[in-house]
């Protein structure tokens, strides 16, 4: 029997990795493609702790990880995103009320960046669906981490604090803090910021890691945090993933409450449900960042 099928007739990898030959020349050894909640050398190093109400769960309604069926998810969220944002960006560009305000130009960089981050996420999810990357391991290993995990991710980013900066901007003019039709200066200087400092997140591998069990050196593509570096890193997440958003909705809801008040001064013998399904149903556009950032997320 050949020596490379030998070197991989028995999967040495723990925790569903994959078993691939690595070729230095002289050798040939098994190298383990793990996913990505493990890493080591035979994958046996959790990097995340397991929900616990996994351990609730019976055996037969466990469904293991299945990387074909979320590409296939993500093409389809992939296109209904390219599609929402090409169609929000047209929308945006051609009307010049929308270009000379400052919330004009958050809507139009948030679906700009949706729009650069469904075409990612539409390419990367095809090519692995057709070639699934099983003969270049270590080429896949660096695509995802540097294209999907750093790039996407960082852009992804971005559109939740897009999300959050036209909330906020909208509560600024529904409240007459600022007008309309101020200076573009504001917005150009807060999105310039964004999009400097999201992708220096980045770094939190290389400042807070350990160092690789495979190289001397620190893996960037790993999230192979020590303790304090972990903290940072899940600070930072939930503020990202939950903070953001539940900033986004608290101040819909201020926007809300305000033009439901003042409807109800104008209007006496007008219900509550009434008015809200009104103002709903002329501010309908308060919905569509909120679609396509779960479109694109």
């Amino acid at each position: 029997m050949d020596n490379r099928t030998i070197a991989c007739s028995i999967n040495v990898c723990q925790n569903n990795g994959k078993c691939f030959l690595l070729d230095n020349g002289t050798t040939i050894s098994p190298y383990c493609l793990c996913n990505r909640c493990f890493v080591g050398s035979r994958c046996e190093i959790e990097q995340y702790s397991k929900n616990l109400w996994i351990y609730g769960t019976s055996k037969e309604n466990i469904k293991y990880y299945n990387p074909y069926n979320e590409t296939l998810i993500l093409s389809l969220l992939g296109i209904v995103s390219f599609i929402n944002n090409l169609l929000s960006l047209q929308t945006f560009l051609f009307s010049k009320k929308i270009r000379i305000t400052n919330l004009g130009i958050y809507l139009i960089l948030f679906s700009l960046t949706g729009l650069i981050v469904s075409i990612i996420q539409i390419v990367f999810a095809f090519m692995n669906l057709t070639f699934n990357f099983k003969e270049l391991p270590e080429l896949n290993h660096l695509i995802q981490c540097a294209f999907i995990r750093i790039f996407q991710n960082s852009l992804s980013l971005c559109l939740y604090w897009f999300c959050l900066y036209i909330a906020i901007e909208r509560v600024l003019i529904e409240y007459s803090f600022v007008s309309l039709y101020d200076s573009r200066r504001r917005s150009f200087v807060s999105s310039r910021s964004l999009f400097i400092l999201v992708p220096l997140t980045n770094l939190f591998p290389i400042l807070f890691g350990r160092k690789s069990y495979k190289y001397n050196l620190y893996n960037f593509c790993l999230l192979n945090f020590t303790s304090i570096g972990y903290t940072f890193y899940l600070i930072f997440d939930y503020f990202n993933h939950i903070g953001v958003p539940l900033s986004f909705t608290i101040a819909c809801g201020v926007i809300f409450k305000h033009l439901i008040k003042h409807r109800c001064a104008l209007v006496d013998d007008e219900s509550f449900r009434s008015s809200l399904v009104l103002i709903a149903s002329k501010h309908y556009d308060f919905f569509s960042t909120t679609n396509t950032l779960l479109s694109t997320d």
